[in-house]
């Protein structure tokens, strides 16, 4: 892991954030909203394919919990989504210098493994729904 525990936990709590100060939660969830959109927006035909099945309904219940409880899953996938960080090759000095752009790009580039990782998609279910064009 490129980011401890403790560094990760500082990005979490907004000891390093983004330039413009905006607060990790508040963009994930913004992310979030869109992702959830889009996905709903372009849903495939899953009829016949249980894994696939599967997959849509966990992230659905995710996306769900989302419109009623901001908070609490702005949380869990903010966690999830530093966690992803934490796997790459950044350095707590990388991230503390990083634009607001840098931020926005990992947060949209990144959102949608964070909500499948809270929802705790298995891979199957996930390459499942991939495989159907």
């Amino acid at each position: 892991m490129a980011l401890n525990i403790i560094e990760q936990e500082q990005i979490i709590r907004g000891v390093v954030k983004p330039p413009s100060g905006m607060n990790l939660q508040d963009c994930v969830l913004q992310a979030s909203y869109k992702f959830a959109f889009d996905f709903r927006a372009s849903i495939k035909d899953t009829t016949g394919d249980d894994p696939a099945i599967t997959y849509v309904n966990k992230m659905n219940v995710s996306f769900d919990y989302m419109m009623t409880h901001q908070t609490k899953i702005s949380y869990v996938f903010s966690r999830a989504l530093i966690m992803i960080l934490a796997d790459t090759v950044a350095t707590y000095a990388s991230v503390s210098g990083a634009l607001d752009s840098d931020w926005s790009d990992f947060i949209v580039n990144n959102i949608g493994e964070s909500i499948e990782t809270a929802s705790q998609v298995l891979p199957s279910e996930k390459a499942a729904y991939d495989a159907i064009i």
